[in-house]
């Protein structure tokens, strides 16, 4: 609210004056004509005028535009994918951002997908292939969107032909099979660090489904990095150098993740069986 005060030619204060308001451009301000109320419309600069007769007298008022709601999402951005296999599991990350380019608080993103029996994705991103084909997963957040493309290729089914000649592989030492076992079961804790059932997949390709479920759940409760010890192996069978030999390790180690404000996690052990068929070792079963 402005206010004027009104003088005559003595300087003598006239208080019942009638004073009329008026705005130079009502654009960006309008005032009460009779009251002096000043109303802000968009950002800009003019004049309001009070008049009393001919005598008049103005005020310069500028209008700026208000600060920037920092919970508007104004963008979302979602992370690449790589291409999955029928059965694999992959956590897509994406952000849902504001005018300054922050995390929008409170924005909650929905997942989508326009083929779930291709790709379904669940409420926390993480993707499942379920057949062969391509989908497009959408991350929305605020009126605002972002899509990515997966393709899921079909899981190969291994054949096997028949050498006239089988030759044996080459004699391992201990020593060597020691190393051979520790990269095997190195691949499988970063898998585990990394929420990745495709790698579990590789190195454990006869892993049950159900064995995997677990594992997911574990995913999604833990709210940070899962983290796995360095364990220790001991081999149990002497080596035999023939294709397919078996042999059994044990590896103990200890897990930790958070789950909400408390910490879960605790030693465990567990014993592998691997399989060596030529140069190349496959976890066949965990315990």
């Amino acid at each position: 609210m402005l206010a004027a005060t009104v003088h005559d030619a003595t300087g003598t204060r006239l208080p019942d004056a009638r004073v009329t308001w008026s705005s130079a451009d009502p654009r960006v301000v309008t005032v009460d004509p009779a009251r002096g109320v000043v109303r802000a419309v968009s950002a800009g600069t003019t004049r309001v005028t009070a008049r009393v007769g001919t005598v008049r007298s103005s005020v310069a008022m500028t209008v700026v535009p208000p600060p920037a709601d920092p919970a508007i999402v104004e963008s979302v951005e979602i992370g690449d994918i790589r291409p999955l296999t029928v059965g694999e599991t992959s956590r897509l990350p994406a952000r849902a951002l504001n005018a300054a380019g922050a995390p929008a608080p409170g924005a909650v993103i929905d997942w989508s997908s326009s083929s779930p029996e291709i790709a379904s994705v669940s409420s926390e991103g993480v993707v499942t292939a379920r057949a062969a084909g391509t989908a497009i997963i959408r991350a929305s957040a605020g009126g605002r969107n972002a899509a990515r493309s997966v393709t899921v290729r079909a899981r190969e089914i291994a054949t096997r032909v028949d050498s006239p000649v089988t030759r044996p592989p080459p004699a391992k030492t201990e020593a060597e099979l020691r190393n051979e076992i520790r990269g095997v079961l190195a691949t499988y804790t970063r898998a585990i660090q990394s929420r990745d059932t495709s790698a579990i997949r590789r190195v454990y390709p006869t892993v049950a489904d159900a064995f995997l479920t677990r594992w997911q759940q574990t995913f999604k409760e833990a709210t940070g990095p899962i983290q796995v010890t360095t364990g220790t192996i001991e081999v149990l069978d002497v080596p035999r150098d023939v294709a397919g030999a078996q042999v059994r390790a044990t590896y103990a180690g200890r897990l930790e993740f958070r789950v909400g404000r408390s910490d879960q996690g605790g030693p465990y052990t567990f014993t592998a069986t691997l399989q060596r068929d030529g140069g190349t070792w496959k976890i066949t079963t965990l315990r």
